[in-house]
């Protein structure tokens, strides 16, 4: 008997892994509770301390355990991430983004909880946790922030840098000797 069927509860999803464009649809097991009431998100079991996960690929008798170093993203349909969350709870920042990753790139909602001074896309990604959550049309991408290469917020005027007064300016003549 595999040591893996003691996760009851489990859900579809397609990997996408850090280190090449191939993608691997199949089941996710999640253990039957979290540290609360309901469900074990997906988010939480990628954000665990543990660097593996049981996953069993569609077609295939045995599941394997994939590395979280090595996987970009986890893709699961709206619907079946649904099940994991409270109804009627939402986060309390949604910020529309685009992320690229080495092999992809996802445009869509980021969704999180942060207090009133620590609201901005740059905070979500250096929250705890090696895993965000973005909503990309009637799916939830998982992201591997460690495969992010660029996120764009879409709603956050761009920085500027602030013109210096002439008095700030420091001014060398690479030609001079003194």
């Amino acid at each position: 008997m595999s040591d893996y069927r003691t996760a009851t509860t489990s859900f579809e999803a397609e990997l996408c892994f850090a280190d090449e464009p191939r993608k691997q649809r199949g089941t996710v097991f999640l253990p039957p509770r979290s540290q609360h009431a309901r469900a074990m998100r997906p988010e939480e079991r990628l954000n665990e301390d543990e660097p593996f996960f049981p996953f069993l690929p569609d077609g295939e008798k045995h599941a394997i355990l994939v590395s979280k170093r090595h996987l970009a993203a986890l893709l699961v349909s709206n619907e079946e991430y649904e099940r994991f969350t409270l109804q009627g709870v939402s986060a309390d920042v949604e910020r529309s983004v685009t992320i690229v990753c080495t092999h992809e790139t996802y445009k869509g909602t980021l969704s999180f909880d942060a207090p009133r001074e620590r609201r901005r896309v740059q905070d979500a990604l250096n929250a705890k946790g090696s895993f965000i959550v973005l909503g990309v049309g009637a799916a939830r991408a998982i992201i591997n922030k460690a495969s992010i290469r660029i996120v764009k917020d879409c709603e956050e005027e761009t920085l500027r840098p602030a013109a210096l007064p002439p008095s700030a300016r420091h001014e060398t003549d690479v030609g001079s000797s003194s």
